[in-house]
């Protein structure tokens, strides 16, 4: 298993906008038992900077923009989040660290533990 992915949710444009859809056992395959979203954030505005022992964690990127370094000890990797159909997908013991904000970034969490 990988330490972290990049996942292509559904995605179903018309005429009134898109509806972009992520499903359990399709695009993430652990029980949500926290979610959160981060606004607000300048582009000077680091948040993350941690990694955890045990969880997974499904990422979106709402509106706007970030930067997430990711890094498990021995790979590491910079990926542009935007607002589009693609989530990521980060799990145990991956530093992660997020920067680069627009003014209106939206970032979306599903994580599979609680946590202080």
């Amino acid at each position: 298993m990988n330490s972290w992915n990049i996942v292509e949710i559904s995605s179903f444009p018309d005429d009134r906008g898109n509806i972009n859809i992520a499903e359990f056992d399709k695009d993430f395959n652990f029980d949500v038992k926290r979610i959160y979203y981060l606004t607000g954030m300048s582009e000077e505005t680091k948040r993350g900077e941690h990694a955890h022992l045990e969880l997974n964690q499904f990422m979106l990127c709402l509106a706007g923009s970030f930067d997430i370094e990711l890094d498990n000890g021995f790979k590491k990797q910079k990926i542009k989040m935007t607002n589009n159909s693609k989530a990521l997908i980060v799990r145990d013991l991956v530093w992660r660290e997020m920067t680069n904000f627009t003014p209106n970034a939206v970032m979306l969490g599903l994580n599979s533990a609680i946590f202080i």
